[in-house]
């Protein structure tokens, strides 16, 4: 076993010894070096921290530059607009937290071509609840050849689609948006609410199909590891009432079908997911239209909890889920609660590293998500109960640096199933004068 050291002691050394160091670069109001959250990002060296307070703020896009945005406090940061990460690459690594995004006829967030790690942690992610079924995106998250991502504590809602109208000619219902839609990318979920888009219905009685739902997850190509999750599919919508009156007329509509709680499509591109303790359901399919000349239209699919496509695989491991939480951002003179949750009696090892990763462990039961080497070492034994809390005050960053980023992730060892790994923590610390 590795030596026992003080526990507080211990974890002030991680946080000092594992945050590179950064400049911290405020957003806010009067007294805040940027009043905008993409001219911060613009004026931001690799590795800096980019400190937002309390508001409402438009979207913004980071191109190939390590830097992390967090929230002064969850809940606080409201963007409405794409969030955007492209073109990152291997070594580098954008973090978010704590922010909630609503897409403005768009995704939330934009993840494109990827090579390097992003982390989002915290908030709420919503697609555009679209007012026109033509021309837009509205899934909450979509990535496109993202190599390293991984998401905890988030809620993930995908947009519904537009119902049919008669605004600007006849336009039928639109489709749901996804939660999260991936392409070719791998993916890692911790204690996230995914929860498709409903399908638009015909509310203008024109016989028209309802729209189709959309998933809590649509992975085509790639790989998800998700512990300690729910995804949901949308509902579908409902199908329009027949029009006309013989023999000019169209038939009822039939209902939207219902979206799945993951949609995993193997084509060319395989795909694996491997669930601990993950809760899906499928949506309900729209019901369909009333005919008065001809029948009644027919009532959309339901979806299905987890819907496999081509070469597409999905194993469900028999174990519960071990987590770690703490706050997304350590002010040097805050209190801090570190909480590691898992079965009585089990050991608990932290592990932090100043970068990220990607590595699936099947004998650890979860995704390695530091890059390494990382720094181990003992932190304690959970209580009767299955606990360990630890509170501790970080204190100020060494050599007069500003702040940090960082990455936590526990091992915890259980005589009868081995090791298992929790969900990692993407942290940022800052100076007391932030």
């Amino acid at each position: 076993m590795l030596p026992l050291r003080p526990v507080v002691a211990l974890i002030v050394a991680v946080a000092l010894g594992a945050a590179a160091r950064a400049e911290v670069l405020t957003v806010g109001p009067l007294g805040s070096d940027f009043n905008a959250i993409d001219a911060a990002v613009a004026a931001a060296a690799d590795g800096d921290i980019v400190l937002v307070r309390t508001g409402a703020y438009a979207q913004f896009v980071i191109d190939d530059k390590s830097v992390t945005v967090v929230a002064e406090s969850p809940g606080a940061v409201l963007v409405t607009g794409q969030v955007r990460v492209q073109n990152l690459a291997k070594h580098r690594r954008v973090a978010l937290i704590d922010l909630s995004v609503t897409g403005n006829g768009e995704n939330a967030l934009l993840l494109w071509g990827n090579a390097g790690s992003v982390r989002v942690r915290g908030g709420t992610w919503r697609g555009t609840d679209l007012g026109s079924p033509y021309g837009f995106r509205n899934s909450a998250i979509e990535a496109v050849d993202c190599q390293d991502v991984a998401v905890r504590d988030c809620v993930l809602v995908g947009g519904r689609g537009a119902d049919s109208t008669l605004a600007g000619g006849l336009q039928p219902p639109g489709a749901g948006g996804d939660a999260l839609e991936a392409t070719n990318t791998r993916l890692a979920l911790h204690r996230c609410t995914l929860t498709g888009g409903d399908g638009g219905s015909d509310v203008v009685e024109e016989g028209y199909d309802g729209g189709h739902a959309g998933d809590g997850l649509q992975l085509a190509g790639g790989f998800v590891f998700a512990c300690d999750s729910t995804f949901q599919g949308g509902d579908g919508g409902a199908g329009g009432e027949e029009d006309g009156i013989p023999p000019f007329w169209n038939e009822a509509g039939r209902g939207g079908n219902g979206g799945h709680g993951l949609r995993l499509v193997g084509t060319s591109l395989p795909v694996q997911a491997e669930l601990l303790a993950v809760t899906a359901n499928g949506g309900l399919g729209g019901p369909g239209g009333l005919g008065y000349w001809g029948p009644n239209g027919q009532p959309g699919a339901d979806g299905q909890p987890v819907a496999l496509f081509g070469s597409a695989t999905a194993n469900t491991l028999p174990y519960t889920a071990r987590n770690l939480s703490a706050p997304g951002l350590w002010h040097a003179t805050s209190s801090i609660t570190l909480q590691v949750r898992g079965d009585p009696g089990e050991l608990v090892f932290l592990a932090t590293s100043p970068s990220s990763g990607f590595a699936w462990l099947p004998d650890r039961k979860g995704v390695s998500l530091l890059g390494g080497p990382p720094v181990l070492r003992y932190l304690g034994q959970l209580d009767p109960q299955g606990k360990l809390d630890r509170t501790f005050v970080p204190g100020e960053p060494p050599g007069g640096a500003e702040g940090g980023t960082f990455e936590l992730q526990a091992l915890v060892v259980s005589p009868l199933t081995g090791v298992h790994l929790t969900g990692s923590l993407t942290t940022a610390r800052v100076a007391s004068s932030y």
